[in-house]
Formats: structure tokens, C-alpha cells, sequence
């Protein structure tokens, strides 16, 4: 549990915490580049916490159309941190983009590229709801997130 120094400031022991986020404007390259230093340097803080999970989230993008955000992140993960066996940023979700997260049972990216209504919103969200309950209730198997989606 946290210790609260005031109604917004307070300790928060690593594990208690389950996702740190990144939030950019506009994703470009060198935002992908920021946001992966930037985990590089909570996960030293932290260390490899298996329940630690890394968000990139944008409102933007600068990318064209038919480009892929998942895989303009790893080409600049494999720049930075050749050889990676895990992602620092292991979420990625851009408004009108996409939602692409990292699967650590398949070791492999799963994606969701954006329709309509902000579905990569809801998937977000719904990923978190699912990982959150997932963990704090091991004894019951319920995953709430998928009464969101259709």
C-alpha cells in the first residue's frame, strides 16, 4: 500500500504498481526513442518486475496511413537495446492508430489497428481491466473487460 504524504503526493513501493505510462502529443521517432530511455531507466530503478508493464500511448501520430507504429517501436528497441528479450514498452496505443501489446506467453505482438469508436481505447482499457483483476483475484476467474466488447 502507498503512504500518502498529501491527497496527490506520496511513496509507492514498486510492487504496487502495475503499469507506468508514457504519453506523447504526437508520436514520432524521436518521442520512440524518449519513451524507450525513459523505461530503460524504470526498469533499472525497478528492476525486472514481471508485473511491471510499460504503456506508450499517443493522440497522434506522424506516420502515413499504411505505416505500423509496432514496427517502427522495435526497429528503434533493436537500435537502442540490440538483442532485447523483452520489450521496455511492452503496451502501445495511438488514438486513431492502433492498440499493439506484447504477449509475454507467446512472445510475440498481438494488434489491433483502429476502425471506428476509438476501439483502441477500448482495448486499452480493457487489457488493463483484464490484467488488473487477473491479478488481484487469482481465486476467482473472471476477466470483466469482456463484457465491453462486443
Amino acid at each position: 500500500s502507498p503512504v500518502m504524504f498529501s491527497e496527490s503526493e506520496g511513496v509507492f513501493p514498486v510492487e504496487s504498481v502495475s503499469y507506468f505510462f508514457e504519453v506523447k502529443s504526437k508520436l514520432t521517432m524521436k518521442g520512440i526513442n524518449d519513451s524507450i530511455e525513459k523505461g530503460k531507466r524504470i526498469r533499472k530503478i525497478c528492476g525486472t518486475k514481471e508485473h511491471l508493464l510499460g504503456v506508450l500511448f499517443a493522440f497522434s501520430t506522424d506516420l502515413v496511413k499504411e505505416s505500423n507504429e509496432r514496427e517502427r517501436y522495435e526497429k528503434a528497441l533493436e537500435n537502442i537495446d540490440p538483442g532485447y528479450k523483452i520489450p521496455v514498452m511492452q503496451i502501445i496505443c495511438v488514438v486513431g492508430k492502433g492498440y499493439y501489446y506484447y504477449s509475454d506467453s507467446d512472445k510475440k505482438w498481438k494488434e489491433y489497428t483502429s476502425c471506428e469508436d476509438y476501439n483502441e481505447i477500448v482495448g486499452l482499457i480493457v487489457g488493463i481491466i483484464n490484467t488488473l483483476t487477473s491479478r488481484k483475484s487469482r481465486q476467482i476467474k473472471i476477466s470483466p473487460g469482456q463484457y465491453f466488447l462486443k
